[in-house]
Parts: C-alpha cells; sequence; structure tokens
C-alpha cells in the first residue's frame, strides 16, 4: 500500500477498512481515495470489506422476490459504490410509488417528507437530510412508515418509533414474512424493512446506502454480519 501524506499537518495517512478514505490519525483530516478499490474480497457477490456473511447469500437460494432484491443490492454496491450515486438509481426507482418520499428530490412526493419531519419534531436535527420515506402497506398511511435519513433509520409505528443511528447497525437479519422479504436491523423486529411497496429494487438500494453511510459516519468500524 502506497504511504499518503496528509495536507494538513502532514503526518502519514490510514486507509479506512472501505477503502473509501484516507484518515489522517493526528488531525482527523478526510479525503476521498483516489485508488478504486482493487484488493476487495467478495463472497455471493458481496464485497467482504463491508460484510461478514454468517449465511449464504448466493441467489439461487432464495425465492423470485428476495433474489430481485439483493440482485438490486449487489448492483448498488459493486456499480455505484457511492451513497450519491445510489440516490440517483433510487429516484428513477421512485418515481411511479405514490407511498414514498423524499427531501428536494425532483418528481417523489416531497409532502410525505414534511409528514415525518413534523411527526418526529424535536428528534430530526435542522441539517439532518431525509432520503427516504416509505410507508408500511396501504391501511398505514400516514400511521406507519420508515423514514432514512443521512445518520439514521426511524421506525415508526402509530404513536410510538425507534431509532437507530447507521454507524451502530451491526447486524442485518434477512428473512421472509407472508412471501416478502424483510431485512431486520439487530434482531429487533421493531427495526424492519419491509418490502411492502413490492418495489424489490428500491429495497435493494435502501440496505446498500444503509450500509455505506454507515462506514461513511464510521470509517474504522466492524464489518455488518449478514444472518
Amino acid at each position: 500500500m502506497n504511504e499518503k501524506k496528509c495536507p494538513n499537518c502532514l503526518g502519514t495517512m490510514e486507509l479506512s477498512k472501505t477503502g473509501r478514505k484516507w484518515i489522517c490519525p493526528y488531525c482527523d483530516t478526510e479525503i476521498e481515495n483516489d485508488v478504486k478499490e482493487a484488493n476487495v474480497d467478495y463472497q455471493d457477490g458481496l464485497p467482504l470489506n463491508i460484510f461478514y456473511l454468517e449465511k449464504s447469500m448466493a441467489e439461487d437460494n432464495f425465492k423470485k422476490d428476495t433474489k430481485e432484491l439483493l440482485s438490486s443490492l449487489k448492483y448498488c454496491l459493486n456499480e455505484l459504490k457511492t451513497p450519491e450515486r445510489i440516490e440517483a438509481y433510487m429516484r428513477k426507482s421512485m418515481m411511479n410509488v405514490d407511498s414514498v418520499g423524499a427531501d428536494g428530490m425532483e418528481g417523489v412526493n416531497k409532502e410525505l417528507a414534511d409528514v415525518a419531519r413534523a411527526r418526529l419534531a424535536g428528534e430530526l436535527k435542522p441539517d439532518e437530510r431525509i432520503i427516504l420515506y416509505t410507508e408500511n402497506g396501504v391501511f398505514a398511511r400516514r400511521k406507519e412508515f420508515n423514514v432514512i435519513t443521512d445518520q439514521r433509520c426511524f421506525f415508526v409505528n402509530k404513536k410510538d418509533y425507534v431509532q437507530i443511528k447507521h454507524k451502530d447497525i451491526v447486524e442485518i437479519k434477512v428473512g421472509t414474512s407472508l412471501g416478502m422479504p424483510y431485512w431486520q436491523l439487530n434482531g429487533d423486529y421493531k427495526q424492519t424493512i419491509t418490502s411492502n411497496c413490492t418495489n424489490y429494487k428500491l429495497v435493494g438500494a435502501i440496505i446498500a446506502i444503509i450500509c455505506l453511510l454507515s462506514f461513511e459516519n464510521d470509517p474504522d468500524r466492524e464489518r455488518i454480519r449478514l444472518v
């Protein structure tokens, strides 16, 4: 690995675990790695600098809907690679889905982001951006929904909600319920990302962007377990 000097203090910088950033341990300066990832190992098509696989994620082991979700997840991580490019991909996926919304995304329902801000008043930070709002079914309009921001996930269930910061996600459980795939964060059923919108490409992108943001917010964190 080539040595890289910090442009601020001239200290020797260290490469983050994902290989996406150089970090100075002396002054905390961060810069993007301008070298393409060349030594990332993969298992079942997923990058092992992000995940530790405790079960096989080969698409042939899953039913059709989960296969589509996994295919989207792998595409986002292996081809798009950055949260910004995944957001652009998500925007195209959301154009015809009326139960999702976002901040500042042209062609996407912005009113739903306002619903989330009203519901989570006092919790969202002024500079916290809502990447995605998605409702949990046609009978849960404005009552049960998930919100993905650039810092964390909120899971709203009528009068209550739970939240988790991206950097605190250590485990994702992959499963199915009523024939539909779901992704459960840290083993908590209250923190479940479901596929009620039946747009499995979108759900795969959601998982990808959450995982990338978890490392962006904590570059030296441990890998996320997929179970």
